[in-house]
């Protein structure tokens, strides 16, 4: 298992991404099984191997993640490392949202499963409006990452990402991901 995993060409004509590695993640950091340490490595090069089966951007992008209260758990260790992942691979920004947002950097030298676990969760509520609030540029792109439970800020953020267009002369596409 080690070997295929550490084999860089079968896990780029695997396709996999690295997200897809999560579970065998979750699985060997319940500790005691023979071999864990060993697999983990094989595992955590695998995860960074993959990052060449994730298209690149041309241009500037914005990863929004959502790291309110109810991303707690699974939720958090899906985006963070689905975040961790477009960071690395397409040099996007990285910004923290719940009832506020601010960006954080991530060391582009780690590896993809620790630059993910490095993601601070703040908690609080989600609020949508807080992106487009705090973003400090225009991108060609912003990918919001979120479990979509949005109660803070009245709805959609219409009034709040027309103001971000205006204010930057910009015209991304948002993607949003549950």
């Amino acid at each position: 298992l080690c070997t295929q995993l550490a084999d860089e060409q079968a896990v780029r004509r695997s396709l996999v991404f690295p997200f897809q590695f999560l579970s065998a993640v979750e699985v060997l950091k319940q500790g005691n099984l023979p071999g864990a340490n060993r697999v983990m490595d094989a595992v955590n090069q695998a995860i960074d191997y993959s990052l060449a089966n994730v298209p690149k951007f041309e241009g500037s992008t914005l990863i929004a993640l959502d790291s309110s209260g109810s991303m707690t758990g699974r939720p958090q260790a899906i985006g963070s490392l689905f975040a961790a992942t477009l960071v690395k691979a397409s040099y996007a920004e990285l910004m923290l949202f719940s009832d506020n947002a601010r960006y954080i950097s991530l060391n582009r030298r780690d590896t993809t499963l620790t630059a993910a676990q490095s993601i601070p969760f703040i908690s609080g509520g989600t609020n949508f409006n807080a992106i487009f609030q705090y973003a400090n540029r225009a991108y060609d792109r912003i990918i919001i990452l979120s479990d979509m439970q949005g109660w803070i800020g009245g709805g959609a953020p219409v009034a709040s990402f027309a103001e971000y267009q205006k204010r930057y002369a910009a015209a991304p596409r948002v993607y949003s991901f549950d």
